[in-house]
């Protein structure tokens, strides 16, 4: 047997046929060699880019650590949403749920306060009943604030958080 190290380049969701089917995605992985860059050990949750080695040839790489824009691609915003978090097992089954409220979401990601376990990396699964929504998320970010909350940011993986809904006329005919 033989190990590789490789880079996950992106991940989506595999939409299931039945509702218990447990959860599947897709995984574009480039393979990077036989040992993990040393930095990994300094910080495990480090983020890396991978960067051409050579230009004609497309099997030679190595790792950056990732660059991030210091603004948002979409801003978030401030709007409380009841959702259900819940961590996956090794067959992609609910293992730990909890509720919790949105802080601040956009369509591509959110952050929300939790108990749970949880570190940098790991998927989530979060649901709302009020907005008929259930999607995959991948923690970005999880900080204890100074309140002594621990908060993760999330982004959301294969699809968006349908923040568009229509808005339902109220009964006296105003919006």
């Amino acid at each position: 047997m033989y190990s590789v190290w490789g880079l996950v380049r992106h991940a989506s969701a595999v939409a299931t046929s039945e509702p218990d089917e447990r959860a599947r995605f897709r995984v574009g992985v480039g393979f990077i060699g036989k040992y993990p860059p040393p930095s990994l050990r300094e910080d495990p949750t480090t983020r890396y880019d991978p960067l051409l080695v050579d230009v004609g040839s497309a099997s030679l790489w190595r790792l950056a650590r990732a660059q991030f824009a210091k603004q948002r691609r979409e801003p978030r915003l401030v709007i409380p949403l009841e959702v259900l978090v819940e961590t996956l097992d090794g067959n992609g089954q609910p293992c730990q749920r909890e509720h919790t409220v949105t802080e601040t979401i956009s369509t591509l990601g959110t952050c929300i306060p939790t108990n749970l376990d949880v570190d940098v990396g790991r998927i989530l699964k979060l649901s709302s009943m009020t907005d008929g929504v259930s999607i995959f998320a991948a923690i970005r970010s999880r900080e204890v604030a100074a309140d002594g909350i621990t908060r993760v940011g999330l982004e959301f993986i294969g699809d968006r958080w349908p923040l568009d809904r229509e808005i339902a006329p109220s009964s006296n005919g105003h919006q």
